[in-house]
């Protein structure tokens, strides 16, 4: 036989198997049955095969083409006899496949588990560069190419103080930053690639944090701005009554927090009392953020109970792990402890200052009683004790159907017993001394 020639052909990385990509071809100068020949495929990767009948190569196993991790397949193609014994064979050619790109692979961000910025406040000036994000795609062509954009901030409003280059991703400060209220912001930036539809573009976000700091601000004014990092562990330290002016101080190195309060000149008998602050609920805002809702329980020694419901807007870490506000002691107690307890799902991980959140808050006070406080049975408990009542009373009915139709199957035999004996006895009289009359006598045949 004699082969056609070498071949090339172009098809896309995510063809399905049994997709067609060329039909090869061989003719012989014999005739009749000489001339019928079948064609063969040599691939090591194990992507393609060949009809031997038709010629057709088609895709054999899809897993195998990625363009990204094998952009050509080289396979040879030949074709030979298969009526005659010598079975002639064909010069072998060359097929060459090349897979054309499509959209299969997201952006990555260098910095993917997120970036954290300190910026001076006197440096926070118009124009200045804060960070320039990086982001690759495996992709080709537009389908690599990628556009940062800012899609959320975690203080209201605060878009316009930070410029980003869609095309670069420098992260700039703009007017109005250095003066700013509060001093942490969370940007959430998006990378995103350029396929066409739009609808087939693929995006990742990464989470960017950006603490403004004052080296020429008074002390008092930096104490304020600073929330402890041990939210974590539990905390205990009475509050100290003064008669100076209101002052708060958080400590960031332990889990050991204390505040002064403005108290009258004439102070108010001691009283203990005992705080608890825990975190019941977490829901996921978006992949950056997180609402917390922590519940104080306060305590005094005479028996007045306050609490508080207080939902926390949050940033999240990678782990998608919320971090948890400063807690500090009730100012209006001058003894006792503080508790705080999270859940699994909430820990601490970087300082934040609580303030630059909007938190709804709500209290309730509950009136002075010397009795001890009855808390409610857990719900469990109630559904696990109403299931035992059902399925006792299902019990009950089986139990009074079973005894029912035992006595009413054992008066049933009873009656058909009693019938039995009576039909024997009408077809097998018994004399009175106990024996059964003899059979009867059979004359001699006549």
């Amino acid at each position: 036989p004699i082969p056609s020639t070498d071949y090339s052909v172009t098809i896309v990385e995510n063809s399905p198997a049994g997709t067609f990509v060329i039909g090869v071809s061989a003719t012989d100068r014999d005739l009749g049955e000489n001339s019928t020949v079948s064609y063969l495929l040599a691939d090591p990767s194990g992507a393609f095969q060949i009809d031997p009948n038709s010629g057709h190569v088609t895709v054999a196993n899809a897993s195998l083409l990625d363009r990204e991790a094998t952009p050509e397949f080289n396979v040879t193609v030949w074709s030979e006899e298969t009526a005659t014994p010598e079975r002639f064979a064909s010069t072998p050619s060359r097929l060459t496949i090349r897979l054309t790109d499509v959209n299969d692979n997201s952006p990555v961000f260098a910095n993917a588990s997120g970036i954290s910025i300190s910026l001076d406040r006197s440096v926070a000036t118009p124009g200045a560069a804060l960070h320039t994000l990086v982001a690759t795609d495996a992709d080709s062509g537009i389908n690599g190419q990628l556009t940062f954009s800012i899609v959320f901030v975690s203080v209201p409003g605060a878009e316009s103080l930070f410029n980003l280059d869609s095309g670069s991703g420098l992260l700039t400060a703009a007017a109005g930053l250095s003066s700013a209220p509060g001093d942490l912001f969370v940007l959430n930036v998006v990378a995103e690639d350029r396929a066409e539809p739009s609808s087939a573009r693929r995006r990742s976000t990464v989470s960017v944090s950006v603490r403004l700091t004052s080296s020429t601000s008074s002390s008092a004014s930096t104490v304020a701005t600073t929330s402890s990092d041990a939210v974590t562990s539990s905390s205990s330290q009475a509050p100290t009554s003064t008669t100076s002016s209101s002052t708060t101080s958080t400590t960031t190195t332990t889990t050991t927090t204390s505040t002064t309060s403005t108290m009258a000149t004439s102070a108010a008998p001691a009283e203990s009392w005992n705080a608890s602050v825990a975190a019941s609920a977490v829901w996921m805002i978006n992949d950056s953020h997180a609402t917390v809702e922590l519940r104080t329980t306060q305590i005094s020694s005479s028996g007045n109970q306050t609490v508080t419901m207080e939902t926390v807007v949050l940033p999240v870490n990678s782990s998608l792990i919320a971090q948890a506000p400063t807690t500090e002691a009730p100012s209006t107690s001058t003894s006792g402890s503080t508790s705080l307890t999270t859940p699994d799902s909430v820990t601490s991980l970087d300082s934040l200052n609580a303030t630059t959140y909007e938190a709804a808050t709500t209290s309730e006070t509950t009136a002075a009683t010397t009795e001890p406080l009855v808390q409610p049975a857990p719900l469990g408990l109630i559904v696990a004790c109403a299931l035992l009542a059902v399925i006792a009373s299902v019990l009950g009915l089986l139990l009074g159907w079973f005894l029912f139709e035992r006595s009413r199957l054992k008066a049933l035999a009873a009656e058909r017993l009693a019938t039995i004996e009576s039909l024997q006895q009408k077809t097998n009289p018994i004399f009175s001394n106990g024996q059964h009359p003899p059979p009867p006598e059979v004359g001699p045949e006549s």
